[in-house]
């Protein structure tokens, strides 16, 4: 038997696999499953010292088309995301300063085909027992109690003024602060304040507007025009210029609890950067902030900084660099000619939600090293390499939008992803040269509900990748739907694709020996971002 038939009756015997089976090949799921999993959640919440810890027991069940992950959402945030669980997991702890009786906990279930179903635990349904150890102890007696109400740290509190006319203002925004105690309030008046700020209290430090409340870097040798060294400290409505870094936030001692809010952050050197987070840190809002001029760079962030969140700033022309950073959430925020960059030390949690990007030809979103990255409802417009993923794992993109109004040449490219564990949902990429870059191989990539219209290669895979899939997708006027790179004999799996190109009847040969998508959709997808 010569090759040309060999090729054709291998051909033949993939096809019939696929017709008689009906099976997603790296996993075994069933395709035509149309019932969505099940999933209950159990909680026990313990009192720990001055804490709350909640343990959540998770039961999910899906016979069919198996269960994917579980996204655990606190307050509609999503906090963690289980892949692949066992039937029956701990999703883990959680250790809070109280439970409200308005908070929400979310556990969303998918399974194989897309198909999800949820259970809520609310706030007002909690219990609490006793906890006398930090590990997951299961001593201590319950006890008859109300639902454990916000708890805040009391001060006797006054507010002291800097500027305007009163007899008793102080002239410096120092001056202030070091005659304050924890809790006080210092409320700085419209002027030009030249000094070089330190703060070691836990106090709120209040511009009466941050377009004319400005201060500037007195020259002094700080590398910050801030100095935040405590814990609860909140900094808003300020101009914050001139200086090596505009803030500098931590040391080598813990601090959590720091509000930099409503600030314009601008012109200060690159040496530090805008705002410079360094140190044991925790628990850090950056909101509302306007940050540019920094000499490219808009935020530095150290490896053992943990749990920050910029929600509603805007970058322009600067960037946010980091490594080693964990829960580092970015919502609500423009990027226009800036990039965010995490590298060289593993960074997990990332989370970018209803997040714009413009303009920016090299890289927007590169990430490192890491796990569990979610980037959602996002835009990227005019922009070289949308996202970048390298060396990740659990990672997912949803409803996002990447376009252009042209191909900047070959480094237009919508998603590199190097990884295992990537689901890309709902996502539209249009006008580039490479849509989707699969890169050094891949396992258990999912491509579901996506268009790809106007590319050059809408995806191109490079060696090694194998049994991911590929699903009721739209590939519309590309020069390649698929480019291949690698392996000629390379496994995928493509199941009722949307291929303009397609003749009509039969099956379409993707590319290679065994890629065929045997049950093509007629008619494109209305994917609808």
């Amino acid at each position: 038997m010569n090759k040309k038939h060999i090729e054709k009756s291998l051909v033949i015997l993939v096809i019939l696999l696929f017709f008689s089976l009906n099976i997603i090949p790296s996993t075994g799921r069933l395709l035509d499953d149309t019932t969505p999993p099940e999933i209950s959640v159990t909680w026990i919440i313990w009192q720990w010292k001055e804490y709350v810890l909640v343990d959540f027991l998770c039961k999910v069940y899906d016979n069919e088309s198996g269960v994917d992950r579980v996204e655990m959402y606190y307050n509609d945030e999503i906090f963690k995301t289980e892949f692949n669980p066992e039937p029956e997991f701990l999703f883990g702890s959680i250790l809070l300063d109280e439970i409200l009786k308005t908070d929400v906990f979310k556990f969303v279930a998918y399974n194989g085909v897309g198909l999800s179903a949820y259970a809520i635990l609310n706030g007002t349904d909690s219990k609490i027992h006793q906890k006398s150890q930090y590990h997951n102890s299961q001593h201590g007696e319950p006890i008859i109690s109300n639902l454990l109400e916000k708890s805040t740290v009391s001060y006797d509190s006054n507010t002291l003024y800097v500027g305007g006319s009163g007899p008793d203002n102080y002239s410096k925004i120092q001056d202030a602060i070091d005659n304050a105690s924890d809790g006080d309030t210092v409320f700085v008046y419209n002027g030009t304040y030249k000094e070089n700020i330190l703060i070691t209290k836990s106090i709120s430090v209040i511009g009466h507007d941050k377009n004319t409340t400005i201060i500037r870097d007195s020259y002094s040798g700080e590398k910050g025009v801030l100095y935040l060294k405590a814990s609860n400290i909140s900094i808003k409505g300020f101009e914050i210029t001139d200086g090596q870094s505009g803030f500098r936030v931590g040391s080598s001692i813990p601090y959590d609890s720091i509000t930099i809010s409503d600030c314009n952050i601008v012109n200060n050197t690159r040496l530090y950067g805008g705002i410079w987070l360094e140190g044991y840190l925790s628990k850090i809002l950056i909101e509302n902030c306007y940050i540019n001029g920094n000499n490219d760079l808009g935020v530095r962030i150290g490896k053992d900084v943990d749990n920050v969140r910029f929600l509603d700033c805007f970058f322009d022309d600067d960037e946010v660099i980091g490594e080693g950073v964990d829960h580092l959430t970015f919502e609500k925020c423009g990027f226009d000619k800036s990039e965010i960059k995490l590298g060289t030390i593993p960074s997990n949690y990332f989370y970018l939600h209803n997040c714009t990007f413009k303009d920016n030809l090299g890289f927007n979103v590169y990430i490192h090293d890491g796990s569990n990255q979610i980037i959602e409802n996002c835009t990227f417009t005019n922009c070289g390499i949308s996202i970048e993923l390298l060396s990740t794992n659990r990672a997912t993109i949803r409803n996002c939008v990447i376009s252009n109004d042209y191909i900047h040449g070959d480094d237009t490219q919508g998603i590199v992803f190097r990884g295992n564990n990537l689901l890309l949902e709902n996502v539209k990429i249009n006008t580039t040269y490479i849509g989707l870059y699969l890169s050094h191989g891949g396992r258990n990539i999912v491509v579901r509900e996506c268009d790809f219209t106007n590319n050059i290669r809408a995806i191109q895979h490079y060696t090694g990748g194998k049994f991911n899939r590929f699903i009721k997708n739209n590939f519309i006027n590309n020069n390649y739907p698929v480019y291949n790179e690698g392996l000629w004999v390379m496994l995928n799996f493509y199941f009722k694709n949307y291929w303009d190109n397609w003749i009509g009847y039969g099956p379409y040969h993707v590319y290679g020996l065994l890629n065929w998508d045997f049950f093509p959709a007629k008619e494109p997808y209305d994917i609808g971002v």
